[in-house]
């Protein structure tokens, strides 16, 4: 048995409020400012668990009509690079944690690692197509038996793309047939799995939290470069 519930983002930090009960120290008679981004690019998550509590997939969902290869694979900017660009292994060789091409977040899943998927649409939200690609990973990767004429049963909300006729297509084919319930649509803010105010706000807290330390990181790597620069040029005179 498998839940999925989708929660909305954006990279952008205008109208970040404080976290709760967080003060900030200036000095007096001035006011305290951070650096932030205003760069809006808005992004779903989807995180498929199964009724046991454990994690079974990540899947992200970025806006825009394309996809860049480093975004699928993550870019870690600070990352010590590994080889010479010009070598046919570089990629390998810097890709996976903590080197420069991360990867998403990877669940471990009755003993698989299933990788998290990556993927875009123009608004950045859940399609009909992307929730059948989602639940054909899971079957190409045989994370659920099928022996004996045993099904996987998905619970979902009341999403428009539950309805579409590329899901329902797909979870009615007897080759990979699942059993499927909709929750009705009025009733989506009762029904649904893993959508309540404590965990959402726990979430998004900690991603403005984790966004917040990138800007400033991103800042001082600047700053250095700059002084770098300054004292290259010095001592080329």
């Amino acid at each position: 048995m498998f839940f999925v519930d989708e929660v909305g983002c954006t990279t952008s930090q205008e109208g970040d409020e404080a976290r709760g009960g967080e003060k900030k120290k200036v000095v007096r008679r001035t006011v305290a400012k951070e650096s932030a981004t205003t760069n809006n690019n808005h992004f779903t998550i989807l995180d498929f668990t199964a009724a046991t509590d454990e994690p079974v997939m990540c899947a992200i969902i970025i806006s825009g009509k394309t996809i860049k290869p480093e975004v699928k694979t993550g870019l870690e900017a600070f990352a010590e690079k590994v080889g010479d660009e010009t070598d046919p292994d570089f990629i390998l060789r810097n890709t996976g944690p903590g080197k420069i091409y991360p990867n998403g977040l990877s669940c471990l899943f009755k003993g698989q690692e299933v990788p998290c998927m990556v993927c875009n649409t123009e608004s950045g939200s859940i399609t009909s197509e992307l929730l059948v690609s989602f639940l054909k990973q899971m079957g190409d990767l045989k994370l659920f038996p099928r022996e004996d004429g045993i099904k996987p049963f998905l619970l979902l909300d009341g999403h428009g793309s539950r309805f579409e006729l590329p899901f329902l297509q797909y979870v009615n084919n007897p080759e990979h047939e699942w059993v499927v319930c909709i929750r009705v649509p009025c009733g989506t803010l009762y029904w649904q799995v893993a959508d309540s105010l404590e965990q959402n706000g726990s979430y998004k807290m900690s991603l403005k939290t984790a966004q917040k330390e990138l800007v400033k990181k991103n800042k001082g790597h600047a700053s250095r470069m700059h002084d770098q620069n300054l004292q290259d040029s010095y001592y080329c005179k």
